[in-house]
């Protein structure tokens, strides 16, 4: 079945050089475009987006041009819109379809009328069972004129498709002839352009030749200009040869110069190093000159109240001497008259007896610690030689020691 209604549907055969394929048209609109949406896209730049629509009218198909471009050509003739026959020729842009309609195959556009014979004969005019021989020899006539008729429908439908055929080549040569015409109006008019664009080149080669003239002129002055200027140079190269040689002597001086700076930066360093290196010890001797010259000071302050204390002793040994003159007097003189007056005076000597000499250790020890005190005053003077307000001739020389006997 299903078969039997592909068969029955038309179908547009799309015809191209070495190409052909079939498309089933359908009950529904058809339409034909450069568009891909079309049923059938025919991808060319003389093809409209929507170029035709086939549609199904009435067990017909009728075919109608959308506004096209190019137009919709059926057998070589333009339309608009009509009615589509089995083996019509339809030409949209350079492509060739053509309508088969396997339905309606017998009707073809220019076709004779169906045979006599294939109509039912009524009834009352049914012949009589013995047919008359001149109704023989009619229908014999009538037969063969059909036959001619045939023959004649056939041949003129073979005309008519050569004369489609040659009206679709007319039409196409008549798109080449327009198209050609259109080619030489284009060529004329680009001829025109192109002689105008050589009479203005000719114009401006002539300008130019002029120029170049007054070009040459002004390149023999430009010569003469560079040789004099080539001249400049050469004298102004032999000048900065002889700089570059003044500057590169100067430069070895320099460098001479440089490393000789460089080498007394060197020993100046080193120097440096060595001063500093003084510095720092001259630093640790003035830190320890100042710890001596402390010391020494509160040595001096000692000394100091040493030598005032001796002085303090010596001044009470004087006094006590003066006092022991005094009371030894007072013995002599009071051994001849008072007895009792001797005893007290030698109970007093001997009191100052000893008294004196606590006083002479004291003065000893305070002399001996005067004596080491100085003696480390020298020697520290010896080593760092400072400015002292104490020296050893403030150091009080002892007296002498007087002792005297006597007898009770």
């Amino acid at each position: 079945m299903a078969a039997e209604l592909e068969v029955a549907l038309p179908r547009l055969e799309l015809r191209k050089i070495k190409f052909v394929s079939k498309h089933d048209v359908g009950d529904r609109p058809f339409t034909i475009g450069r568009s891909e949406s079309s049923d059938l896209p025919l991808p060319n730049n003389h093809v409209s987006r929507k170029h035709c629509i086939l549609e199904s009218v009435n067990g017909s198909v009728r075919i109608r041009d959308l506004k096209s471009h190019g137009g919709t050509y059926v057998n070589g003739a333009r339309i608009t819109e009509t009615v589509l026959y089995h083996g019509d020729r339809i030409a949209v842009g350079p492509f060739d379809l053509v309508f088969e309609d396997p339905v309606n195959a017998a009707t073809m556009r220019g076709s004779a009328p169906p045979s006599l014979k294939d109509e039912p004969i009524p009834a009352a005019a049914a012949a009589p069972t013995q047919p008359h021989p001149d109704v023989a020899e009619l229908q014999g006539q009538l037969e063969a004129e059909r036959l001619v008729r045939f023959a004649d429908a056939q041949r003129i439908t073979a005309l008519s498709a050569q004369l489609e055929t040659a009206n679709y080549k007319v039409t196409e040569l008549a798109q080449a002839g327009e198209s050609l015409r259109s080619e030489r109006d284009s060529l004329a008019n680009e001829n025109s352009r192109f002689q105008a664009a050589v009479n203005q080149a000719q114009e401006q080669v002539t300008a130019a030749r002029r120029e170049t003239a007054a070009a040459a002129a002004r390149i023999d002055e430009y010569l003469a200009a560079n040789k004099s200027l080539r001249e400049r140079l050469d004298k102004l190269e032999a000048q900065r040869t002889q700089q570059t040689e003044l500057q590169r002597q100067e430069l070895r001086k320099a460098q001479l110069e440089i490393e000789r700076l460089r080498t007394h930066e060197a020993t100046l360093q080193e120097q440096t190093e060595a001063l500093e290196a003084a510095r720092q010890l001259a630093a640790e001797k003035a830190e320890y000159s100042a710890s001596a010259l402390a010391k020494l000071r509160s040595q001096a302050q000692s000394l100091d109240l040493a030598a005032r204390k001796v002085a303090e002793l010596q001044e009470r040994l004087a006094q006590i001497e003066v006092a022991w003159v005094e009371v030894n007097q007072q013995m002599e003189e009071a051994h001849e008259t008072d007895a009792q007056a001797l005893e007290a005076a030698a109970l007093e000597r001997h009191r100052y007896s000893s008294e004196l000499d606590q006083l002479n250790q004291l003065r000893d020890h305070a002399l001996q610690t005067l004596s080491a005190s100085a003696q480390q005053m020298r020697e520290l003077s010896e080593r760092h030689p400072l400015p002292l307000s104490i020296s050893a001739t403030t150091v009080p020389k002892p007296p002498e020691r007087r002792w005297w006997k006597f007898s009770r």
